[in-house]
């Protein structure tokens, strides 16, 4: 599970609340999978968790557009990924496979935890420290 914990918070208010939901929706798609291949409410919840993950990066790419770091593409670059695997795993649940699924919903949140979290607090420090109003 990827309950979230407010050890992951960035401190930038609106980000955060979108952290908070798509580590939700990573935990309700993955409770969900026990209802495969039978309901349509994975396949629900995967494209949510589709949309609302290009809804955050839409907003946070807008924020590094203005507040530009030499890390900016390559952090942009990893929210590429990160839709990459999520279609991955969407594709899984359409297909009724429960078990790649889980596989893909395991690196999902790997890559959220390790990787897309620790890029945005670094983001919002390198802003910060240029003396931007969060």
């Amino acid at each position: 599970m990827t309950s979230w914990d407010p050890s992951l918070r960035t401190g930038h208010s609106v980000f955060d609340l979108d952290h908070q939901q798509l580590a939700m929706l990573l935990d309700l798609l993955e409770d969900s999978l026990s209802m495969l291949p039978d309901s349509a409410y994975p396949a629900t919840m995967s494209q949510r968790l589709l949309l609302e993950a290009r809804e955050h990066f839409r907003r946070e790419e807008a924020y590094l557009r203005h507040d530009p770091s030499p890390e900016s593409a390559e952090h942009m670059a990893s929210h590429d990924e990160f839709i990459v695997l999520l279609q991955s795993l969407a594709a899984a649940v359409a297909k009724g496979d429960a078990a790649a699924a889980a596989g893909r919903i395991a690196e999902a949140r790997t890559m959220f935890v390790d990787v897309l979290l620790p890029a945005d607090a670094a983001m919002l420090a390198v802003v910060d420290g240029a003396g931007a109003v969060r």
